[in-house]
């Protein structure tokens, strides 16, 4: 099923930008939030990578060192974060953002009958704060890849090999869609124009009461029972400042700032920084602002459409529910 984009952009240059929600198969098993240019063809097509800004209320995380618990289905080992603003206006904005995204997609879903929710704002609550859960399997099964080449689990995530084993043992498989990147933001030499530097971080090092910034997608998922599932797919965490967890409990809200064959999504996931992976913040990094090459990959710099804040979304579809710039354009 494809109806007309959900909204249409215009970036600096003019160039004209749609969000769209883009079926991963002819059968409709799964819907991605993606950008591509207007007119462009869906293999041109990116996912939207959002971010947003929190505490870190809970975690399962790894690396994994103790046996798995059994599961009724063998690829629900995942990994993932919680986060809450503490009262932060700005992070319930995004609560919001997050619930308009829900909206946008039902109705490829079939209606909201069709589609159940993962998440639930009127539930998720840390004391009486908002949260929201961001979480990300670690593998996936063979007939779900959707073109998606294989990658290996990074030793800090299975050091003992027990996920390895796991995947192996049923058959499942590991790809860039399973893959969460993890990054800490340091201060810049007082010697350099930036403000900011960034490097890869071990998961282990992240815990509760850390104030962080989560990348993430958004995408439908069919259910063996015909319906739908909501999920927010965590895509990186990045540490902004670890030295708040004494103080969590007590720190303000001013303190946060048709038809179709097989389709492979790309991304845009990250920091500009060092590959290495440290609790040490001595490494030299990147600012966001430049580009560098991590690992093979580029992480470019932040562009509209690219990596969004929720509030951002909110904003987009708030201005166009009091406008009539979308009438009639069909993409």
């Amino acid at each position: 099923m494809r109806v007309s984009p959900i909204l249409k952009f215009l970036n600096e240059n003019k160039d004209h930008y749609v969000a769209d929600v883009l079926p991963r198969d002819s059968a409709g098993t799964r819907y991605d939030l993606v950008y591509r240019a207007n007119g462009a063809s869906d293999a041109a097509a990116e996912e939207i990578v959002f971010k947003t800004q929190g505490f870190v209320t809970s975690t399962i995380l790894p690396p994994i060192t103790g046996p798995l618990r059994t599961f009724n289905v063998p690829e629900t080992p995942k990994q993932s974060v919680e986060i809450t603003g503490l009262g932060c206006r700005t992070f319930d904005r995004g609560v919001s953002g997050l619930s308009a995204l829900l909206e946008a997609m039902i109705p490829y879903a079939g209606g909201r009958d069709k589609v159940l929710q993962s998440w639930n704002p009127q539930k998720a609550h840390f004391q009486s704060y908002p949260t929201i859960s961001f979480s990300n399997r670690y593998f996936t099964q063979p007939e779900y890849t959707y073109g998606q080449d294989t990658v290996q689990l990074h030793h800090e995530v299975d050091p003992l090999k027990i996920l390895t084993r796991h995947a192996n043992s049923y058959g499942l498989v590991h790809l860039e869609d399973n893959e969460v990147v993890y990054f800490e933001r340091g201060e810049a030499p007082k010697d350099t124009d930036e403000r900011y530097r960034f490097r890869k971080l071990s998961p282990g090092f992240i815990q509760p009461g850390m104030m962080v910034e989560v990348q993430f997608g958004a995408c439908l998922q069919k259910l063996n029972n015909g319906k739908f599932i909501f999920l927010v797919k965590l895509r990186s965490i990045c540490v902004l400042n670890k030295d708040v967890i004494e103080d969590f409990n007590s720190i303000t809200s001013s303190d946060l700032s048709t038809d179709i064959h097989i389709q492979n999504i790309k991304r845009k996931v990250g920091y500009d920084c060092s590959s290495r992976w440290s609790d040490s913040a001595s490494e030299k990094c990147t600012d966001m602002d430049e580009e560098d090459e991590v690992e093979g990959e580029v992480y470019p710099v932040r562009q509209e459409l690219k990596r969004l804040r929720l509030t951002d979304w909110l904003h987009q579809t708030d201005r166009l529910a009091k406008s009539d710039v979308t009438k009639g354009w069909t993409g």
